[in-house]
């Protein structure tokens, strides 16, 4: 395999946010000249958000005039600063750029997928317009990076790379085939495709390479974690005008456990399958309505591909939806686009389902050209970034566009200076004590908080630090308290709990639940808070978060640390 060389360049590309919204909400444009997207999204353990996508570079310099004879000449002569090129790019809570690096190899490239490592730095899949798959890792700072291309001979492609429990990844694609191996370049590029899947252990080095595939056209979409080493695919294969929408279970060696497939009359696509709280799954896909239009389908099935309930959501327009996610409630967020046969433009689309399907409310975003939505991602505070493209604010190409929303569809709003300036009082406030840890999302933690397994008793220790904690806390913003919505007390577990899935969940939800509200019922009474008290009536809650934000030490569970309260302020 032909080794390419990696460069990391910073960008500065021009951004801007769109006029017709308001000035605060969380959104941004992010584009040059040419095409920018941006295909995946996700958060970073310090609540940044993180887009990989695609940028393109062109050389506008003047040049000797050369002629050629055909187009493959001309290709060829192409340097590698030209055309597609993988994209990251980092934005805080201010929706303000902090890192941005573009990688520059000698074939054209962009990357699908974004996934956080444990010690805060990225993995990142994408493909070569060459035909190879490419796994770049790089550090939290962007600083340092590898890069591994992968695939077969013939022109391959990766559309999903998804983690699994132990730090593993798969990356999931398709492989164009040529069923004779001395069949030339352009038989091959014109052949059939099979399912492509590589397994990656922790450390980055290839596990296993699989391939799986009949006659037809057979690709591997999307995948999801089943948490005992393997993992659900996602996958479509066509013959002629005939589709199918399938789901194989994987197990950790690469072996086919199951296969269920989906069947509809007409064209079928498959887009994203997501794991619920509950241990069942989601597929957004899409039918062919009677005008010849895709429109979206979801499906609700259990560990072994048994149906729970399917939704088609006809209506007289192409719909469909790239990527869903599911909040802390269960219920669903898909985002993708719409467009209407009467009109040639097409809108950025957001949908929320309850856990069933229903649909709950709707927004469009667009003006007179194309939007459309690629990726989203629930946040630590059940609020959704997304992320996508937008051509209605540059006259020659796509740019980059990403925003949040709350899950009432309301923009989220961004977090300015006041976050900034109670970040550095509170660090100002406790710079003596080295066990409390001040984050810049105004969360409050300190190292003795933690509390032995299956307990929720405050201690005389937790009681020594919350005496002086809390009331040094609570006089350093005192006069900030009008900007401040909400002073929540977190309680949080550890896995640990030897019963079943459901129960064990139900378990920890109550646990982490009485850690807190136990917290609180100590701290109401102290005479050293009596001038607070009014204002913490109106700003206090007591929330339990079982343990959905586990602490990892050495990229395993830190059931200690894990079992633990801590501090929140938000903003208003």
């Amino acid at each position: 395999m032909r080794l390419l060389l990696i460069i990391l360049l910073s960008i500065f590309p021009l951004y801007a946010t769109i006029s017709e919204f308001e000035s605060d909400d969380y959104q941004i444009l992010i584009g040059k000249a040419f095409d920018d997207e941006a295909l995946d999204i996700t958060e970073d353990y310090d609540q940044n958000i993180s887009v990989v996508g695609y940028t393109q570079h062109f050389d506008t310099s003047n040049k000797v005039a050369h002629t050629f004879d055909n187009p493959f000449d001309y290709l060829a002569s192409l340097h590698s600063e030209h055309g597609e090129q993988l994209h990251l790019i980092s934005l805080d809570n201010n929706a303000t750029i902090v890192k941005d690096k573009s990688f520059q190899l000698n074939a054209f490239n962009r990357g699908t997928n974004a996934l956080k490592s444990v010690d805060n730095g990225y993995l990142l899949g994408g493909f070569s317009h060459a035909g190879d798959m490419l796994l770049a890792k790089l550090r939290p700072d962007t600083t340092q990076a590898s890069l591994q291309l992968f695939g077969t001979a013939n022109f391959d492609q990766l559309h999903a790379l998804i983690p699994l429990p132990d730090g593993s990844s798969v990356a999931i694609g398709s492989s164009q085939t040529s069923r004779n191996p001395s069949d030339d370049m352009f038989v091959q590029g014109l052949g059939r495709s099979d399912v492509y899947l590589v397994k990656f252990t922790p450390q980055g080095t290839i596990r296993w390479k699989k391939k799986y595939g009949t006659q037809k056209r057979d690709v591997g979409v999307d995948g999801v974690a089943t948490g005992d080493g393997g993992f659900l695919l996602l996958g479509t294969t066509q013959e002629d005008e005939n589709y199918q929408l399938y789901v194989a279970k994987i197990n950790d060696t690469g072996d086919t456990a199951w296969i269920k497939n989906f069947p509809k009359p007409g064209r079928q696509k498959a887009f994203k399958i997501i794991k619920t709280a509950k241990g069942n799954f989601v597929i957004a896909a899409s039918f062919e309505n009677k005008h010849a239009q895709d429109n979206i389908r979801l499906l609700k099935i259990d560990a072994e591909g048994n149906t729970l309930w399917e939704k088609n959501y006809y209506e007289p327009a192409h719909a469909q939806l790239n990527a869903i996610s599911v909040d802390l409630k269960g219920n669903l967020i898909g985002v993708g686009y719409i467009q209407n046969k009467q009109q040639p433009d097409m809108d950025a689309l957001v949908r929320y389902y309850t856990h069933e399907g229903d649909l709950v409310w709707e927004r469009r975003f667009g003006r007179e050209r194309h939007e459309a939505f690629s990726s989203v991602v629930r946040l630590h505070d059940n609020s959704f970034a997304i992320a996508g493209f937008s051509q209605s604010f540059q006259d020659n190409g796509k740019q980059m566009w990403i925003l949040k929303l709350n899950d009432d569809g309301s923009f989220v709003k961004k977090q300015p200076k006041p976050y900034r300036s109670l970040y550095l009082i509170l660090r100002k406030a406790f710079e003596h004590d080295k066990n409390v840890t001040v984050y810049k999302d105004l969360r409050i933690t300190h190292k003795g908080l933690v509390f032995k397994q299956g307990s929720a008793d405050i201690t005389s220790a937790h009681q020594k630090i919350l005496n002086r904690l809390v009331p040094t806390l609570l006089n350093a913003i005192q006069p900030y308290r009008s900007q401040i919505k909400h002073f929540r007390i977190n309680g949080y577990t550890s896995t640990e709990w030897n019963a079943p899935r459901i129960q064990r969940y139900l378990n920890n939800a109550e646990l982490s639940s009485q850690r807190a509200l136990n917290t609180l019922a100590y701290l109401y009474p102290l005479k050293e808070i009596n001038k607070h008290r009014n204002w913490l009536d109106q700003v206090t809650s007591a929330d339990g978060n079982a343990y959905a934000q586990l602490i990892y030490y050495k990229k395993k569970e830190d059931p200690i640390h894990s079992r633990r309260v801590d501090f929140k302020l938000i903003l208003k």
